[in-house]
């Protein structure tokens, strides 16, 4: 993280030398770099302070950034009716960037949000038929045309949109392009060859998810090794796992997490190494590391007080978490987070109240089971039947 921070600090610098309005917009695109880098707005401070002003000047990719961030409540707290106003801002500019918040919401809902597949396919065409009639075409809308067809038809379906996106230039869609290939419609891995190959061309352009996705590969094929190339692909995968958290990728880090907490792979079992991975995870807006960093606190794996762990309850809520959410109104219910008052009882109370949620009841709960993050994606993990890990420790990631 280091690294980045020394950039931005330069960046800021050199920008000071220039006019005033060319500092709002070169910031501007820095923070929303920045945004889209992490996968949401969750480097709040810092944001806030660039992105509000240069809204003011009448950028529309800046509205569209802060209606992200009042959906994640990082102006203190989470308000959806500010998204809504603020993305209609900047759709009445015509902001591509906006557009494609909003297909996303389309496409795969989430909390608070319902999926919508026509609007979903009416806005992608049609950004598709203007982009491809000016020239000027997006390539993320093949990406996004694929997501959708994955999401309200098949894998098959989005195959060739997928195959379109990459070549045009759209890296983020190596890793759907190779699944889409090497699997079938009944998730049947089916040309494994296909598949590591396209998520190794993924790799050397740098794509986070393709690079996660060889880590994986390879954690599934562990047990099949002997013992001197099991010694070989633990260091193997958790080189590919730094690499894709090094990219930006959450989901890296609280893999690597799960590395010291559980000891995977020969490795001494760390709270404090798997603690500092899951905080990165949870930083770059996974609602795991979130859920991890409370079961660690909740049982005492580090010292923490109850605040840090009733704020991991919120923040993973506000990313889609309904372990959390669960946990959250609990908290709130015994007089805590009570300055989120509003927040909770508009947003989180009803769902509690009318909806089968899981809660942290038990270290052997599974707080992982039948998830939807963020952008409503189902993990396909219910795992509230199964025992505890080996090891009796706290198992999420059975």
């Amino acid at each position: 993280m280091k690294p980045r921070t020394d950039i931005w600090l330069r960046l800021r610098k050199r920008a000071e030398q220039t006019e005033w309005k060319d500092v709002l917009t070169f910031l501007f695109f820095v923070a929303l770099a920045t945004a889209l880098w992490f996968g949401h707005a969750m480097q709040s401070v810092r944001n806030a302070r660039v992105v509000v002003p240069i809204h003011y000047a009448g950028i529309p990719e800046a509205a569209a950034l802060m209606a992200e961030m009042y959906r994640l409540g990082e102006f203190g707290l989470a308000d959806r009716l500010k998204y809504q106003q603020y993305i209609n801002k900047a759709l009445d500019k015509g902001c591509e960037f906006a557009m494609m918040l909003s297909v996303k919401r389309y496409i795969y809902g989430g909390l608070g949000f319902t999926a919508d597949k026509d609007k979903a396919f009416i806005t992608i065409d049609a950004a598709i038929k203007i982009g491809e009639e000016t020239g000027s075409l997006n390539p993320h809308w093949y990406f996004l045309k694929g997501q959708a067809l994955f999401t309200f038809c098949s894998l098959s379906a989005a195959l060739p949109w997928y195959k379109k996106a990459v070549e045009n230039g759209c890296i983020s869609a190596y890793s759907d392009y190779a699944l889409a290939t090497g699997y079938n419609d009944d998730n049947e891995l089916v040309d494994k060859e296909s598949y590591l190959d396209i998520l190794n061309q993924g790799k050397k352009k740098r794509d986070a998810t393709s690079i996660l996705l060889l880590a994986i590969n390879l954690e599934e094929d562990y047990d099949t090794f002997n013992d001197y190339f099991k010694w070989i692909n633990a260091s193997k995968i958790k080189e590919l796992l730094t690499e894709a958290y090094n990219l930006g990728s959450a989901i890296a880090a609280v893999y690597l997490g799960n590395i010291y907490y559980y000891g995977k792979f020969k490795t001494p079992e760390n709270n404090d190494t798997a603690f500092e991975w899951y905080s990165k995870g949870a930083l770059l807006g996974d609602y795991e590391g979130f859920e991890m960093l409370f079961v660690m606190v909740k049982y005492h794996y580090v010292d923490k007080d109850e605040n840090f762990k009733d704020m991991c309850a919120l923040y993973g809520t506000r990313l889609g978490s309904k372990a959390l959410l669960s946990e959250t109104v609990m908290a709130y219910t015994y007089g805590r987070l009570t300055e989120f008052a509003s927040e909770i009882e508009q947003y989180y109370c009803p769902i509690f109240d009318n909806e089968e949620v899981s809660k942290i009841d038990d270290e052997n709960d599974k707080i992982s089971a039948l998830q939807n993050d963020i952008d409503g994606d189902d993990t396909g993990d219910d795992l509230s039947d199964d025992g505890p890990d080996d090891d009796g420790r706290f198992d999420a990631w059975a």
